[in-house]
C-alpha cells in the first residue's frame, strides 16, 4: 500500500485497538493455577516447580490447587 502512496500509519491506527489483559487471564492465581504436568524425571519437575513465584497457585501431581510456599 505504501507504494500507492497509501498513508499505512493512518490505517493502522484505525484498525489496531489495544486489549487490556484483565487480572482473570492472570497465570498463578487461584481461579488459573499453573498447570504442571508432573513426570517421571525429577529434576524437570524440580525445575517447573522452583519457577514458581512465593504465593503462585499451581496443580500438583494429583491435580489439587496449591500455593507455593
Amino acid at each position: 500500500m505504501k507504494k500507492l502512496g497509501v498513508p499505512t500509519e493512518e490505517i493502522e491506527s484505525m484498525l489496531i485497538k489495544p486489549v487490556e489483559a484483565g487480572d482473570s487471564a492472570a497465570t498463578g492465581t487461584l481461579k488459573n493455577p499453573w498447570q504442571i504436568i508432573w513426570s517421571d524425571n525429577t529434576d524437570a519437575d524440580e525445575k517447573l516447580f522452583a519457577s514458581l513465584e512465593r504465593g503462585e497457585y499451581y496443580t500438583d501431581i494429583n491435580g489439587d490447587v496449591r500455593i507455593k510456599n
